[in-house]
């Protein structure tokens, strides 16, 4: 994880994350959504990501860009997907630099929702990133 001073939070501009995305696999449409940002800040690009609803492209953002922003901004990125706990559980698992407080965050969105994620998690059925397992 980068240092605190080196990520990228609300009022950080939004260019040179820009500059990250593109070197990223995206549809045009996205992008064109981003490029409206390319002189204002992180914080008016998220705004408006999350004002759109579009939880597919909020996840996409979030695992792009997790490693160089801010945990504020990581955080309200992941509380914005909303009632999705089987897509809470996949990060969950798959999310190898999650915080404690993005960990609790997410399990709080598929704790008692999903019918053996739990137990399979408690029995070592299925392992998650962050503690060495996955794959």
């Amino acid at each position: 994880m980068p240092a605190v001073d080196d990520l990228y939070g609300r009022k950080s501009l939004f260019k040179p994350v820009l500059s990250v995305l593109r070197e990223k696999p995206a549809c045009s449409e996205a992008l064109q959504l981003f490029d409206q940002f390319a002189g204002g800040t992180l914080g008016q690009a998220v705004d408006a990501l999350l004002d759109l609803g579009n939880r597919p492209w909020v996840l996409w953002f979030f695992l792009q860009l997790r490693k160089i922003l801010t945990p504020k901004i990581r955080e309200r990125l992941l509380a914005s997907l909303g009632d999705c706990p089987a897509t809470k559980f996949s990060l969950f698992l798959d999310v190898e630099d999650l915080t404690d407080k993005e960990d609790r965050l997410l399990m709080k969105g598929f704790e008692g929702r999903l019918p053996t994620a739990e137990a399979e998690l408690e029995s070592g059925i299925v392992q998650r990133k962050k503690l060495g397992g996955g794959s």
